[in-house]
């Protein structure tokens, strides 16, 4: 079963007993209710909701908002029954629910706060105004009046609001899902899974502004040996393949808080944090070993794969092209020496 709006609100009745009472209306005030329909609105509803639509209709912002004859044709009707119930059972959760309702039918017709303030403002002169100034209950109607719309109107603000405020929580968190998901773009390298080269150079500036003398960090430049040749030989699209399975096989041979990423074209770096560079040279093995041992395999073919790894060791006053540097001198160095081979920059 639905929530209703009052439960929606939080409005019980003792919610509704202090909101009465804070517009200064009571069961006292029912019978007035009761006469004003009597001997005012049953004689004139229509020719106040006529006159209504005339006065409101002059404003540009209105006239903007209902731009067709059968929209205003329509509010006419709904006009209509909102003043045959004007007052009637005000204690009621039903008339609040009923009320309540108003103002997230105006959030939907996008017709803001204020415009519908100043609508009722007009509404309840228009109504005072045909009581007859020879009434004997002319002061307490129009006090009746009076009370009755401005707890209308506060129904209406209530629940455009709190729907104004769904609305724009759900804005919010759509808009942070998309921001999530940007970002997550932006930290992936598109082709291959890994870490994109802006975000693996985040990730070491990270570690090398943590960096102490208690501290090791060590900076892995890998290359893929003789890639062009294998675009040359099999095209783009296998060379993609090469490229999507060498990165998850170098992802799988390093501890998960360990960081991997595609520093550009076959070029992939990795920081190891808190690694001894003995041990390090160990997971450079492994790598290699696992990239060598077991060819990639793309279709029908089988591509045998190697790479060459450089490996420095960062200072407490490195900065990332520096370490980096040292990292791909021992990396050219691995290349010179035979490729298929790790290489440790010498201090």
């Amino acid at each position: 079963m639905s929530q209703s709006y009052c439960e929606r609100y939080g409005i019980t009745s003792s919610v509704r007993a202090e909101r009465l009472a804070l517009v200064e209306l009571s069961t006292a005030d029912e019978a007035l209710a009761e006469r004003l329909h009597t001997d005012v609105i049953a004689s004139n509803a229509h020719a106040i909701v006529e006159e209504f639509y005339g006065k409101i209709l002059q404003f540009p912002e209105v006239r903007r908002i209902l731009d067709r004859e059968s929209i205003i044709d329509r509010l006419k009707e709904t006009q209509t029954a909102y003043l045959m119930t004007l007052g009637r059972g005000f204690t009621s959760q039903q008339y609040f629910e009923a009320r309540l309702r108003i103002g997230y039918a105006h959030l939907r017709a996008r017709v803001r706060p204020i415009l519908f303030q100043c609508a009722y403002r007009i509404m309840q002169q228009l109504i005072i105004d045909k009581i007859p100034s020879d009434h004997s209950k002319h002061y307490q109607l129009a006090a009746f009046v009076l009370k009755i719309s401005t707890l209308d109107m506060s129904l209406a603000i209530e629940s455009y609001e709190d729907r104004l405020t769904e609305r724009l929580k759900t804005s919010v968190e759509a808009l942070q899902k998309q921001k999530s998901s940007l970002s997550a773009q932006v930290a992936t390298d598109a082709l291959t899974g890994v870490l994109s080269r802006q975000r693996i150079l985040e990730i070491l500036e990270e570690r090398l502004k943590c960096l102490d003398y208690d501290d090791t960090v060590v900076v892995i430049m890998a290359d893929l040996d003789h890639f062009k040749e294998i675009n040359d030989s099999y095209g783009h699209v296998v060379g993609d393949q090469v490229l999507i399975d060498t990165a998850q096989r170098m992802r799988r041979a390093i501890r998960r808080a360990n960081a991997v990423g595609r520093y550009g074209g076959e070029e992939f770096l990795i920081v190891l944090d808190n690694t001894p560079l003995e041990q390090a040279e160990l997971i450079a093995e492994r790598i290699r070993a696992r990239l060598a041992m077991q060819p990639i395999n793309v279709g029908q073919v089988e591509i045998p794969i190697t790479i060459s790894l450089g490996l420095a060791t960062a200072l407490v006053n490195d900065t990332i092209e520096t370490v980096i540097e040292r990292a791909d001198s021992a990396l050219y160095r691995a290349k010179r020496e035979g490729r298929d081979r790790v290489a440790v920059h010498i201090r």
